[in-house]
């Protein structure tokens, strides 16, 4: 919100921020009417010190949403009521924002493309992007079976547009982010109290991010993979063996009860 305010100006910083608010609702609600299990839940998010260096490191963004009248958003939390939602020798203060939730994206995702062609919409997968052009009339994607007007194109497709040939190249740049998952835990998530749902990460810039299952497994990332120069992945954004044990490091150093617990799976990904 502070890098909102910043370069846009608080009012429409504000309009963002509230935006983003309804959207999570509204994805609850899709999931509601549609039938979808994507997992969601609504349980906030901790932002958690694990460092001296960490300590109220949110205090710069915290700060400008209580200018603009704001401050029953988030509460700051002591080391004792970080450890009322979640225990671990590693975490000191923090701040908990309550109108945040968690989904399964690709379940989410399955949800949304079923919703679709319920409703007779055709979905043309697969289609390679040849060229988009932009003019007065609007834009226009070409693929080699046909091509699609419309009044904007979002670029989605992430890492990909990092590659050879496409226009917005020297602007992106590629790390990767791994996790672990566990197996089972539900008795380690009763000892140390995190049996809310809530979503975690610590302060670093390239943070660890933790969430709970719906059957009680801890998934536990790391968005600091290697950087991937120009693009070039050398296959190690996938999977990075390298990086996956170091993840399994941390996690078991913030929960020291998953020692001798068995990590179920890894996995990893490109992200720009």
């Amino acid at each position: 919100f502070a890098r909102l305010s910043e370069r846009y100006g608080a009012p429409a910083a504000l309009d963002i921020a509230m935006a983003s608010e309804e959207s999570v609702d509204s994805i609850g609600g899709f999931c509601e009417q549609q039938g979808v299990d994507a997992w969601y839940r609504k349980a906030g998010y901790l932002n958690v010190s694990t460092s001296a260096a960490q300590d109220a490191s949110w205090k710069e963004n915290t700060d400008s949403i209580v200018a603009v009248g704001q401050s029953g958003i988030f509460d700051e939390l002591a080391p004792e009521g970080v450890a009322d939602l979640c225990s671990s020798p590693r975490f000191r203060g923090g701040v908990f924002y309550p109108d945040v939730a968690t989904l399964q994206p690709a379940r989410l995702a399955f949800g949304l493309r079923a919703a679709l062609a319920d409703r007779g919409v055709a979905l043309f997968e697969n289609s390679q992007a040849r060229r988009i052009g932009d003019g007065p009339g609007g834009v226009t994607v070409e693929t080699s079976g046909g091509s699609v007007r419309a009044e904007r194109v979002v670029l989605a497709a992430g890492p990909a547009l990092a590659g050879r040939g496409s226009p917005v190249r020297g602007s992106i740049t590629i790390a990767s982010s791994h996790m672990v998952i566990t197996e089972p835990v539900p008795d380690l998530l009763e000892e140390i109290g995190w049996t809310g749902g809530e979503a975690i990460s610590d302060c670093r810039a390239l943070l660890n991010y933790f969430r709970t299952t719906p059957d009680g497994r801890i998934a536990f990332g790391w968005g600091g993979g290697r950087i991937a120069p120009g693009g070039h992945r050398f296959g190690r954004a996938e999977i990075d063996r390298e990086v996956i044990d170091q993840v399994s490091v941390t996690l078991r150093d913030y929960f020291p009860g998953l020692v001798g617990r068995r990590l179920q799976h890894a996995w990893g990904g490109p992200i720009d």
